[in-house]
């Protein structure tokens, strides 16, 4: 492999963003999801996270291919593997992901950068101390519902948060049934999510006509399940976004566009 690489090929969004934060240049090949930053669209597409076009993969002569567990199918990253140097994530944590940013930015000769941005999440981290916000549930699709189990990234940005998920017993992504467990478990808050199902105000008023004591929140999705540059925003995101909820007080906190949190 060139070092450092100079044909980078991302199967999952927020590496796709990171590598993009580091050098756009550099990415020559990303899945239709990977949307962010915006000046990304000029890149190529290779299909989506779950069914990458092999072909257009190899026309691309990658030095490297970026690729990850939860997103994408082993097959696929195995038989792409043969042919190219490729680098499979498995993000579960906060510290994972930093391992993670700090390795793609030593690989594009961006060590400097990649510290830096280490040392803005952490900052961030340390200076956005969770409140107890309280029990929640967070759903990623509908027709069957679908919620987070405790082993999943989510959760873990859930409790970053400082909600307490109330299916951190379950494995994965468990089905449910709305009528029966929302009604015994009554939850703080239910979270819907901007992805992968994109969630709409409708579905805000159907929940909570269901739960009239549960604050029902639509959420930007990408703060919660996505790694990389875009956990420098999550801190902010949280308490602008919540923190009103629980501290009427907290009236005098900057508002996201006004801190420049969000690109």
């Amino acid at each position: 492999m060139p070092n450092p690489p100079i044909r980078i090929v991302s199967l999952v969004p927020s590496l796709s963003e990171l590598v993009a934060y580091f050098d756009l240049d550099a990415l020559v090949g990303r899945t239709r999801f990977c949307i962010f930053p915006t000046e990304i669209v000029v890149v190529p597409q290779i299909g989506g996270t779950k069914n990458v076009n092999l072909q257009k993969i190899r026309s691309l002569q990658p030095d490297l291919i970026l690729a990850a567990k939860e997103e994408n199918i082993r097959e696929q990253v195995e038989e792409l593997a043969v042919e190219f140097p490729t680098e499979v994530f498995d993000i579960q944590t906060v510290e994972d992901a930093l391992k993670a940013i700090q390795w793609i930015g030593s690989q594009m000769n961006k060590q400097e950068a990649a510290t830096k941005l280490i040392d803005q999440i952490r900052l961030e981290r340390e200076s956005n101390s969770p409140l107890a916000l309280g029990s929640a549930i967070y759903l990623i699709w509908q027709k069957p519902w679908m919620t987070v189990g405790g082993d999943t990234y989510i959760n873990t940005m859930l409790n970053e948060a400082g909600f307490t998920n109330l299916f951190s017993a379950w494995k994965r992504y468990p089905t449910i049934s709305v009528e029966t467990v929302f009604s015994s478990l009554k939850p703080d808050f239910l979270m819907l999510s901007s992805e992968p199902y994109p969630f709409q105000d409708k579905d805000v008023l159907y929940f909570q006509a269901l739960l009239p004591q549960t604050k029902v929140v639509l959420v930007d999705g990408t703060f919660f399940s996505w790694y990389g540059s875009r956990l420098t925003d999550f801190y902010p995101y949280i308490r602008n976004k919540f923190n009103l909820m629980v501290n009427p007080d907290a009236a005098n906190l900057p508002s996201i566009t006004d801190s420049g949190f969000i690109r």
